[in-house]
């Protein structure tokens, strides 16, 4: 990205985004937002502008990488960012992801953070970016010029995010980039006798800004504009170049992804569609894969796709998804506008004709029935082909609804005609019946989503054909799998249909069908319903609850008729909503009482598009990640009349009161939360007091049953020993039942639970006591439940009105009138925006500003609320604290403390501190101190201090913590002490610990996991209460509920608390130095090598948590396991212990930037075969083989200063140490079977690790241009690739390929691997190690499979997870038409031909040429001619083959065969011999020599010396004749003693091979 074309771009088209889930915050946290976060979020760029100078200097980057995460909270926090910050930001993360060449892992961060950038705001935020760069990084990956080892899952992240980097890009390269890629790119693309063809195509569509078609004007009179983007000619040029492959699935997507882009941006009619119309149409067809004769669908035949590009662009082009969804995507793009009626109406006709076709065709195959691939391409299909009509239809309207002024008259005259519309509509529908009942979920979900879509845009086509299917399905009632699809679409469909017209209803499809006014048919649904709340049918339960969501959605109040406020819902839908709600409460009474507990695991069936059923912590899947139990029982508390509640709230209170579920206790305390928050008096009168009454009678019951026990204890008597316990299941259940409803009725706090406060800590205190009284812990638990949501409730910020309509003033109101607050509500209830967009300026509203919703009301903590917290911290968790410190620290006396008093105050601190959390003052971390001097030469002022932190704002940054410091470290001291002094088998007690300890040490850790998992459930809720982008009401905006807003934005508050947390102290910061954080830290840390596994999990899972918040401390936090890996003697707990910590995420990510700790691993791991228990072993092989699938090299080192001067000591000590272990032979022994091999005195599991991390140690920056390095390594390579030791073989050969392509190899690798071949009996020992590499079955026997041993995952980790056959050694190969060995890996079951031992004769034949020619024949004879040695055969096919080529190259070069008529290319041979030049760069010499005396017949436009060749130099003239007179002159002219030969090349070959 260049600064230089800043000014060359226009923010014109930016617009300011204010989304609600940010402006309606919390009131002080909004306006802290909006005041302050720009101001962060400019500070954080500047920021990494100077991290990234810093870095380019010093060779540092990990202080830039520790700034990345920070960064990114910007963007999901949906704050106010300024423009010029944006743009500065997407500068330096693109400019930061070149300067990380080398680095696939930092790559793909800084990658990533681009196309966040781009993908947020679009082609409004007018960049400019350098095609080129990120073209040259995916043409590397696909060339194989890989310099370095990066494990599998790096080097596959890396790739993804370039490519979809370079795909968001594109509408930000520069007016020339389309005629400058299609030039580059179009001899690629036509040279179909090799894979370059594939690799081309696949780049052009990747990189190809087909919105640039947009751009043409044909009134234009600059004549440049066609010159450089001649769309029309390309146009025709790719349609017939698509025909070349008609047959290859790669071929025909990739050019139909970009036709179907030509389509949807070709607004202005540019391109001569119809000419064209009936091959892309018939591709189409095609793409659809329609299954015959039980087939598939898929061509059998055809020309096959190189691997490295089928995997590159297998994400945009390369499945049946994408396939579809382009044929979708052109057909809806390709509807008839009005113009195209009116310039050719019969090629209008034919384009809605040919949609028709296509359905004809694919109607007849799809049964309900049927299965399969097809199926869910079907679904696709289905799905794009709506959703791209749609998007066609709304962003037309939306044009005319916001460019008054023209600016949008091809947009808007690009609308689908009426009939196109109603035709495309029918075609739809027809799929969407056929849809309905299928048997795959995918295509139900897709037939559910394109009948609402469709319902908005032609009510009267689709809205008869749901009404009447699900009629249909309710008197069907025995086809459970019909109604429940049937409510699925109905549920999609509900919110078109009760924003239709009414005189839609009155329409002739509406009389045709049977189906009545929309009011009726809706008491109908009510009504008919209810039965399917059934306890033994999961799905048709939630498809119920579904439905009731998206109805009462759709009202703002549930009133019976005569309702005043009511009167627009009365008109259009009377209803009996008292009847209902009575009828809907008894139906989930009746469910809890027969529901079955154990069901809670099970697969709820509901249609899969919401997810499996989940444990969200109730027994029945109604609390389910499917469910939408807990929306559905708020609404109805919320939206219900005032004069229903009461008697609402007196049923749910009766059955509380009456019943115990125990194991429906979540789902219960919905209805008593949504009662508790909607109707606060009529529940604590009749329902919260009670409980509380009758849960302290059922405590003192307990209480007597204990003291009578104890008593009977002190007396002696001895059956109390043999006595039942003093809490009996019936009594615990009650107690579970009871205490959890309590909790669910504290909800929002407020001044009823204030002044319950002190007889619920009665409560509490009694149940702590019994806790250890009645040596219960589950006592202790259900307090400390109950104290988690009362603290939490206390000093937590909510909304208030979350469930409650937007209201609506009556038409007439006046504000200061008597009437003022009276209301009306509309029918249906509106929803809301989440977004409204403003003009540039930030005050003129562009869309949205009337569909935004009322602000929400949020309920901070009060000061008796506080007061109340302050109590309970005092009483619940000081007060314990002091009690287990007295008992376990300095001088304290254990045995006053039994176990079960222990637990029981642990339960308590546990309880208060779990309710409190974020909302209880955390450890300030310790600032990096480089940050700290940035930032004080820029905090003058106290407005600058205010925004030192460098992520989103939370509410901590608003308010302080209500609860002290104090606190928090009472709690962690008391827990170091308790840890310290447990007993190592009381692992009940310390796992309770380790449990309140995530509490004390990473606060922010519960809040943010939970705000994920209710985002994922908030998403799956919003997929059928979302209003699409459609029409100009608003326009280009979707709108939802307002409870679902609501939702999100409450969520967004708590995310945006622990993102606060979690990066409070800035990057590269440290943890706190705080006593007691130190204290507990350490004693978590002892605990991970713990002798319990289920102890050691626990503890671990702490220190990885501490890790990824601070990464710098990573070190540190897992020396202990490095230390206890080397320490004697051997122990399998131990070990297995510290390799799971080891192989941590943190841990192995550090291994980039930190050279020490990478030496540090490396050598514990290598001192650790002491532990020889299987188990042992078998942890540590899984630490190598993590690092080895996520290892990846840090950015080459550019810089001299301590960093560097560091990092070269610990790498150079690491080797030298791996060396002096693996203990390899001179170069010239290295065949012989007299000399121990490599590795020799190591298990050979050991000797592959070893030699694995040499080979991650191989790198340009350390091996390159280093005599003594690359010397000693090719040496080292050669006694692998020759020695015995088989696990070492393939990875040497694939290393030994990758230092041939270092600079510096020629010189000093060269000369040691000539004197390992030219030993005796070498280049034999060489082809049959290479036989060896090949896991073929006997012949004898079949060829059975292979073992899948510890042994046999070690091989493979040597043979497949870094490189064999693949990135290391080279690009594919063979590269030539229809070639079948293209392989990535060597994998059994694939092509037996391992591409790294050909290409390693090749090498030896560069290497010593006289010695492959006059040792290899007679070897070579023999293992071809083995018999039952298949893969001594395939060596010797491997190395003839590649040796072949070479000889073929020898003669012909690298170009191929000469050409048989002359062209501008010549190729002269015999110019030099590489092994006489002595001269430094000679080859540079000979090119300038041989351009000078060429010049005298042309103009040579380029020259190429080929060092490996016999002599071979590369010419290029401007014109043909100036070739023909060189080649004429020097063809048999005497140079240097030698006689010149000279030939005409291709030229597409030439100019694609050295990019000309």
């Amino acid at each position: 990205m260049e600064d230089t074309a800043m000014g060359e771009v226009s923010d014109e088209r930016w617009e300011q985004t204010r989304w609600v889930c940010t402006e309606f915050l919390e009131p002080a946290t909004a306006a802290a937002v909006a005041r302050d976060e720009p101001e962060r979020f400019r500070r954080a760029v500047l920021d990494v502008e100077r991290a990234l100078a810093q870095a380019k200097q010093d060779g540092d980057f990990t202080p830039l990488h520790a700034r990345y995460s920070g960064v990114m909270t910007f963007f999901s926090g949906r704050g106010q960012l300024a423009l010029e910050d944006l743009r500065r930001c997407a500068n330096v993360s693109l400019d930061a992801l070149h300067a990380c060449a080398g680095d696939v892992s930092a790559q793909a961060r800084w990658g990533g953070m681009t196309t966040r950038i781009l993908e947020t705001y679009g082609d409004a935020l007018s960049l400019r970016i350098e095609w080129r760069p990120l073209y040259e990084i995916l043409a590397k990956y696909l060339a194989g010029e890989f310099d370095a080892y990066n494990g599998a899952i790096p080097t596959a992240v890396h790739v993804a995010v370039v490519s979809r980097l370079a795909h968001k890009a594109r509408r930000h390269f520069s007016a020339e980039a389309p005629s400058e890629i299609w030039h580059l790119l179009k001899p690629k693309i036509r040279a179909l006798e090799n894979a370059d063809c594939f690799e081309g195509l696949g780049m052009l569509h990747l990189l190809m800004p087909c919105s640039r078609v947009s751009e043409v004007n044909h009134t234009s009179t600059n004549e440049n504009d066609t010159e450089k983007n001649d769309w029309c000619g390309w146009f025709e040029e790719w349609v017939t170049m698509a025909g070349w492959m008609p047959t290859n699935r790669f071929w025909q997507a990739a050019w139909f992804a970009i036709f179907a882009q030509l389509a949807k941006h070709d607004v202005g009619d540019v391109l001569n569609w119809d000419a064209r119309a009936n091959e892309l149409r018939s591709t189409c067809l095609w793409f659809m894969e329609v299954p015959v004769g039980g087939g598939e669908g898929a061509c059998p035949f055809g020309r096959r796709t190189s691997s490295r590009a089928a995997y590159l662009f297998s994400r945009s082009v390369n499945d049946s998804e994408q396939r579809c969804k382009y044929a979708a995507k052109y057909l809806a793009y390709r509807l008839p506008s009005e113009r195209d009626v009116e310039k050719d109406a019969d090629a209008a006709e034919s384009a809605i004709r040919a949609v028709e076709a296509l359905v004809d065709v694919v109607e007849n195959y799809a049964h309900p029935s049927n299965a399969g691939r097809w199926t869910n391409t079907l679904a696709q299909f289905l799905t794009h082909a709506v959703k791209y009509f749609r998007k066609r239809v709304a962003a037309a309207d939306a044009a005319e609804a916001r460019d008054e002024n023209g600016a949008g008259r091809n947009v808007s005259k690009k609308k689908p005609t009426s009939f196109a519309r109603a035709r495309f509509a029918a075609a739809m529908r027809r799929l969407v019946d056929k849809g309905m009942y299928n048997k795959v979920a995918s295509l139900r979900f897709a037939a559910a989503s394109s009948a609402r879509d469709l319902a908005y845009i032609e009510p009267a086509s689709i809205l008869p054909l749901v009404m009447s299917r699900f009629a249909q399905a309710v008197d069907h009632g025995t086809a459970t799998h019909q109604l429940t699809s049937a409510l699925s679409v109905l549920t999609f469909a509900m919110r078109p249909m009760v924003s239709a017209p009414r005189e839609t209803f009155f329409s002739e499809a509406f009389a045709d069908a049977g189906v009545p006014d929309v009011g009726q048919f809706l008491a109908f649904v009510m009504e008919t319903t209810l039965p399917g709340i059934d306890a033994n049918d999961p799905s048709k339960t939630l498809g119920v609850i579904r439905l009731y969501v998206a109805v009462v959605s759709n009202l703002a109040v549930l009133a019976d008729p005569g309702d005043p406020a009511n009167a627009a819902a009365d008109e259009a839908f009377p209803f009996q909503w008292s009847d209902w709600i009575d009828a809907a409460l008894g139906r989930f009474f009746v469910f809890f009482e027969n529901v079955d507990p154990a069901s809670a695991g099970k697969i709820d069936g509901a249609d899969k598009h919401r997810g499996g059923a989940g444990g969200d912590g109730g027994a029945s899947y109604l609390m389910g990640s499917s469910s939408m139990y807990s929306p559905l029982v708020r609404l109805v508390f919320a939206r219900m009349s005032p004069s229903l509640r009461e008697r609402a709230v007196k049923r749910v209170a009766n059955f509380v009161l009456t019943s115990t579920h125990s194991g429906l206790t979540h789902e219960v305390g919905q209805m008593v939360m949504a009662a508790a928050t909607q109707a606060p008096e009529e529940t604590y009168a009749f329902l919260t007091k009670p409980l509380l009454e009758s849960l302290a009678a059922e405590v003192e019951d307990v209480a007597s049953l204990a003291a009578e026990r104890a008593r009977q204890s002190l007396e002696g008597d001895a059956s109390v020993g043999h006595a039942p316990s003093v809490v009996s299941p019936t009594k615990e259940a009650k107690l579970r039942w009871q205490t959890g409803l309590l909790g669910a009725a504290l909800h929002y706090g407020g001044p009823k639970v204030v002044a319950l406060a002190p007889e619920i800590r009665a409560v509490l205190r009694a149940l702590f006591a019994l806790c250890a009284e009645a040596k219960s812990l589950r006592l202790g638990e259900m307090a400390a439940h109950v104290s988690s949501l009362l603290c939490g409730a206390l000093t937590g910020t909510y909304v208030v009105d979350l469930f409650a309509a937007d209201e609506q003033r009556r038409p007439g109101d006046d504000g200061g009138s008597e009437n003022a607050r009276s209301f009306a509500y509309s029918f249906p209830a509106k929803w809301s925006v989440s977004k409204v967009v403003y003009a540039r300026d930030g005050r003129t509203p562009v869309a949205g500003a009337t569909h935004a919703p009322r602000p929400f009301a949020w309920r901070a903590p009060a000061q008796e609320d506080l007061n109340v917290a302050r109590e309970m911290a005092e009483e619940f968790v000081h007060a314990p604290c002091d009690v287990l410190l007295a008992a376990f620290g300095e001088g304290g006396d254990p045995s006053t403390t039994p176990k079960e008093k222990t637990r029981a105050l642990l339960a308590s601190i546990g309880g208060a501190t779990s309710g409190f959390r974020l909302r209880m003052a955390d450890f300030e971390p310790e600032r990096d101190p480089e940050t700290n001097a940035n930032e004080d030469s820029e905090n003058a002022s106290s407005e600058a201090k205010r925004t030192e932190v460098r992520c989103v704002l939370g509410v901590q940054d608003v308010a302080p913590p209500p609860i002290a410091l104090e606190t928090r470290a009472r709690a962690a001291r008391a827990l170091a002490a308790t840890l310290a002094a447990a007993a190592a088998d009381d692992t009940e007690t310390i796992g309770l610990a380790l449990s309140v300890a995530e509490d004390i040490l990473a606060p922010c850790n519960r809040d943010y996991r939970g705000c994920k998992a209710a985002l994922r459930t908030w998403r799956a809720d919003a997929s059928a209460l979302t209003t699409p982008p459609f029409g100009d009401d608003p326009p280009g905006l979707k709108t939802r509920p307002r409870w679902l807003l609501g939702e999100y934005a409450f969520l967004r508050f708590l995310w945006r608390a622990s993102q606060a947390a979690y990066h409070r102290g800035g990057p590269n910061s440290r943890p706190s130095k705080h006593p007691a954080d130190g204290a507990l830290m350490a004693q978590v840390r002892r605990l991970t090598m713990h002798k319990y596994a289920s102890v050691r999990a626990h503890a671990r899972a702490l220190v990885e948590q501490r890790a990824k918040r601070f990464p710098a401390a990573t070190v540190d936090l897992v020396a202990a396991a490095r230390d206890a890996l080397a320490a004697a003697p051997g122990d399998e707990d131990r070990c297995v212990a510290a390799c799971a910590l080891l192989k941590c995420t943190p841990s192995v990510n550090r291994m980039r930037s930190e050279a020490a700790h990478f030496r540090a691993t490396s050598e514990a791991l290598l001192r650790s075969s002491h532990h020889d228990a299987e188990k042992a072993q078998t942890a540590v092989n899984e630490v190598f083989l993590s690092m080895a699938i996520r290892f990846s090299r840090g950015a080459r080192g550019v810089g001299s200063g301590a960093y560097a001067a560091s990092r070269r000591t610990h790498l150079d000590a690491t080797r030298d140490a791996l060396y002096s272990l693996m203990a390899p032979p001179p170069a010239e022994q290295a065949a012989s079977g007299d000399v121990p091999a490599v590795g020799a005195s190591l298990h050979w599991s050991y000797a592959l690790m070893a030699n694995a991390f040499l080979l991650f140690l191989a790198h340009p920056e350390s091996l390159a241009n280093n005599p003594e390095h690359i010397a000693r390594f090719t040496g080292y390579l050669a006694a692998c690739v020759l020695g015995p030791t088989k696990a070492l073989r393939l990875p040497a050969t694939c290393a030994l390929l990758m230092v041939s392509r270092y600079e510096g190899f020629e010189a000093h690798g060269v000369p040691t691997l000539r004197r390992a071949l030219q030993a005796e009996g070498a280049l034999g020992k060489a082809l049959t190690n290479a036989g060896l590499c090949h896991h073929i079955g006997s012949e004898a026997v079949g060829g059975g499979g292979r073992q899948t041993s510890r042994a046999d995952a070690l091989l493979q980790a040597a043979e497949s997870l870094y490189g064999a056959g693949a990135d290391m050694s080279g690009a594919p190969w063979p590269r030539d038409k229809g070639g079948a060995v293209d392989q990535a890996s060597h994998n059994e079951g694939s092509s037996h031909f391992i591409v790294a031992c050909a290409r390693l004769f090749k090498l030896f034949a560069r290497v010593a040429p006289e010695t492959v020619a006059s040792t290899l024949e007679k070897p070579l004879t023999s293992a071809a001619s083995a018999v039952g040695d298949r893969g001594a055969r395939v060596a010797a096919a491997e190395a003839a083959a590649e040796l072949q080529r070479r000889a073929a190259e020898a003669q012909q070069g690298v170009l191929g065969p000469a050409s048989p008529i002359p062209t501008e290319c010549v190729l002269l041979k015999n110019m030099f011999r590489a092994e006489e030049e002595t001269e430094d760069e000679w080859w540079l010499d000979i090119a300038e020599d041989v351009q000078e005396e060429c010049a005298q017949f042309g103009e040579v436009k380029h020259a190429f010396v080929d060092r490996e060749s016999e002599g071979f130099v590369y010419l290029k003239f401007s014109d043909v004749a100036g070739a023909k007179k060189a080649k004429d002159a020097l063809h048999g002219r005497w140079f240097a003693g030698r006689t010149v030969a000279a030939e005409f090349q291709f030229t597409a070959v030439y100019d694609r091979h050295f990019d000309v």
